[in-house]
């Protein structure tokens, strides 16, 4: 076993973490209030599952605190989150803490708790990085999803194939053969989900979604490449104001001409329209699709951003605002499992707040192994960003990079110092230096022995 993991909270969050930690070979215990819940993640899942509070010191004594390198505390509610951390970290002070909040004065510098007063060593909230999701996706001219790699040096597009576009008629090589130098196409979620490495001479079938990594800069190239026409977002929609979307509205009022604010809680929509650059904000519900679809259509939307808590009445209002005309349609939706049928439908991008709380847990637990993680699919895989030092594992610097035995589940590409792109294909003989990263792509099941070859044992260092 690699480590002693506690995680308070099996709902989306807690049962996703669980779930790639076990299969990381990982210790993991989970306490779950909810008897249903804790029933039901017991016949799923290979954790030992116990009924109860996690803010219990009983509960976290028959988790084995006094043994736990990690607690994970994940619930609905900050505080039970807070004093769950608290408490293990008073039971057992080697054992680190990660609490999940929703209220943003606990992520502000000014107001957070302080690690050395309460012994929390990371709280984690997903308001500023659905934002700064939500941001990018509407600055990108292209259909689909955009992300940042190894340092804001690489960029990821996940593109659908289009009926309209060139893609569905040229193989893997002749698309590549039309990309601006340092582009590949790493893998593919086909339409049903499910992550593929495809050949020189594979072609892609329509409702595909390509994940085409490229230099920053060249993201509108690779999009003509594919004869993308490019959208331009100047007016913008937004279905609900929540904590998530006054931070989406703080980043966008700046960067259009016109955003205007759909919200039901006339307090909070006050809130939004008090500042001097507020957006137009209209009391309501957007996501009644006669209006909404009158709206968009008479109010020339081009983006729409549903960032309604419920994820069908979401989705919902993200289908309505696609079929009447919306350009680029971004929806929160948690349930990857609607991601097929949402894309199949126009809808651009499924932003999940659970996911980017999973993904900064994981790059926090996993912080000495890899510099950062993206989840793909419904956990289909992830893409594993690790940067390289002299202190990476010895054979990552002596070996060849065709020389690595990877699973075969994955596909391995370095982005050298002076970026340019290697692949163990094509530049066998070439060699891994510090300072470059190595991007692996890697079905869920490889993950764990991917990091393994490129990362240093903890006990084995010790």
């Amino acid at each position: 076993m690699d480590k002693h993991v506690i995680i308070v909270g099996a709902g989306e969050v807690g049962r996703h973490l669980a779930e790639i930690l076990v299969d990381e070979q990982n210790d993991v215990y989970v306490i779950e209030k909810d008897a249903a819940t804790a029933r039901r993640m017991r016949s799923e899942l290979d954790a030992k599952v116990i009924h109860g509070s996690g803010v219990s010191t009983r509960m976290l004594h028959e988790a084995v605190v006094k043994k736990a390198d990690l607690l994970l505390a994940v619930t609905q509610i900050d505080e039970v989150n807070i004093v769950a951390a608290m408490t293990a970290e008073k039971l057992n002070p080697k054992c680190e803490t990660v609490a999940r909040v929703r209220d943003r004065s606990y992520l502000d510098p000014k107001t957070r708790l302080r690690s050395e007063q309460y012994g929390i060593d990371e709280f984690v909230g997903p308001e500023g990085a659905v934002a700064e999701r939500v941001a990018a996706s509407l600055e990108y001219k292209g259909h689909g999803q955009i992300a940042s790699l190894a340092g804001g040096r690489l960029t990821m597009l996940k593109y659908p194939v289009l009926p309209h576009s060139n893609v569905p008629y040229a193989t893997n090589a002749e698309l590549a053969a039309g990309f601006p130098p340092e582009t590949a196409i790493a893998a593919v979620l086909d339409s049903d989900g499910r992550l593929t490495f495809p050949g020189p001479d594979d072609r892609f079938r329509v409702g595909d979604h390509l994940l085409i990594l490229c230099a920053p800069g060249e993201v509108n190239s690779v999009l003509a490449s594919m004869t993308e026409e490019l959208i331009h977002t100047r007016r913008v929609l937004v279905v609900g104001g929540g904590s998530i979307g006054e931070q989406v509205v703080g980043k966008l009022t700046n960067l259009r001409d016109r955003v205007t604010v759909i919200e039901k809680d006339r307090d909070h929509g006050e809130m939004l329209a008090a500042n001097d650059d507020a957006p137009l904000v209209l009391e309501g519900d957007g996501t009644h699709p006669g209006e909404l679809a009158r709206r968009i259509r008479e109010d020339k939307i081009d983006a729409f951003v549903s960032l309604v808590d419920n994820d069908a009445e979401s989705l919902l209002a993200a289908i309505v605002a696609a079929d009447s005309g919306a350009k680029k349609v971004i929806a929160r939706v948690d349930n990857q499992d609607y991601e097929p049928l949402a894309h199949r439908l126009k809808v651009d991008s499924l932003i999940s707040p659970r996911r980017s709380i999973a993904e900064k847990i994981l790059s926090f637990v996993r912080r000495d192994k890899v510099d950062s993680t993206t989840m793909l699919g419904n956990n289909e895989g992830e893409i594993l960003d690790f940067e390289i030092t002299e202190a990476s594992a010895p054979d990552v610097l002596k070996k060849k990079i065709g020389e690595h035995d990877l699973p075969p589940d994955c596909r391995m590409l370095v982005l050298t110092r002076d970026n340019r792109f290697l692949f163990p294909e094509q530049d066998g003989d070439a060699r891994i230096k510090a300072g470059d990263h190595v991007l692996v792509v890697a079905r869920r099941d490889a993950v764990s022995r991917v990091e393994k070859i490129f990362t240093v044992d903890d006990k084995t260092a010790a």
